[in-house]
């Protein structure tokens, strides 16, 4: 009789390190944005689609259907881009003009090959590329911005745990972790409007406070300490390339973790029993036109 060897499964040496300390931590140089990409553990992004969207969760997370995926737009290529420019110093890409069709579209084979070669990778038209490199000098000439990017910690800081009333395994990709006093959460958004007056429509609109709420959490639970402050830096990726620099109040803090909270123990029950529609699936909805409709008369 012939005796077969044993095949072992690769030891996951992040899923194993959170078993044993409860978290695991890798910078960049550590873990490139792909590979935390690939891990299964949940991520805020797709955990805060559960409680209004759990249709779509289930298209995109669990049944993975195609058509339920995330369609990589301009605006999406362009946070990528300045993401990569101001917090690990790589100036935008430009695609190069031979490989562009005739007329400078992203077409012909030349386009295709290029394009295959670089999957994955965020590469821009010139004309493309200038606003973007406007809205970073806007960043780097804003005092505050500049001061908190300057400070030393860690950009692009991987985070994994396990929440301790669900048991769901988590995972976290902070823009900075700044280590000035108590430590400073830092996350960069590109915005339509970045002002005081306009951003807090897009926190609200886009869930902001609850992945500050999750990686604010994710910081403590990493440095044994709890931060003193979550900062979004905002920028305009169009002209007049306004840049403003915004902490968190207590209150909205407050209110992401009862956000965050309720979307993962929304997430626990359906993973268990296997249900994805709305509250309102199966009900009559009663229909009635906005109030504002109504105070003409």
């Amino acid at each position: 009789m012939t005796a077969t060897a044993e095949t072992t499964e690769p030891v996951d040496d992040i899923a194993a390190e959170v078993d044993s300390k409860g978290v695991a931590v890798r910078t960049i140089k550590e873990l490139s944005e792909t590979a935390y990409r690939a891990r299964p553990e949940h991520s805020v992004s797709e955990i805060k689609l559960v409680p209004d969207e759990p249709e779509l969760y289930w298209g995109r997370y669990i049944a993975k259907l195609e058509e339920y995926q995330v369609t990589i737009t301009p605006q999406i290529a362009r946070g990528t881009a300045i993401h990569e420019a101001v917090l690990q110093g790589i100036p935008p890409k430009i695609i190069p003009r031979d490989v562009l069709s005739k007329s400078g579209a992203r077409q012909g084979n030349t386009w295709k090959d290029f394009a295959e070669e670089h999957a994955g990778e965020v590469w821009l038209k010139e004309d493309e590329a200038e606003p973007l490199k406007r809205a970073i000098e806007s960043i780097h000439n804003h005092k505050q911005a500049r001061a908190i990017l300057e400070q030393p910690g860690e950009c692009e800081l991987s985070i994994f745990r396990r929440d301790e009333y669900t048991g769901l395994p988590l995972k976290h990709r902070l823009d900075k972790l700044a280590k000035a006093g108590g430590g400073i959460v830092v996350d960069l958004k590109s915005a339509n409007d970045p002002t005081e007056l306009g951003f807090p429509f897009a926190c609200l609109d886009r869930k902001y406070h609850i992945q500050a709420a999750a990686y604010f959490e994710a910081a403590e639970e990493a440095t044994g300490q709890t931060p003193e402050a979550f900062m979004f830096i905002a920028v305009q990726v169009e002209p007049p390339y306004i840049c403003e620099v915004h902490q968190c109040t207590e209150e909205m803090m407050q209110f992401g973790f009862t956000k965050w909270r309720e979307a993962l123990q929304d997430l626990d029950i359906r993973l268990k029993s296997g249900d994805w529609h709305r509250p309102t699936h199966g009900h009559i909805n009663r229909l009635n036109l906005p109030r504002r409709a109504y105070q003409q008369f």
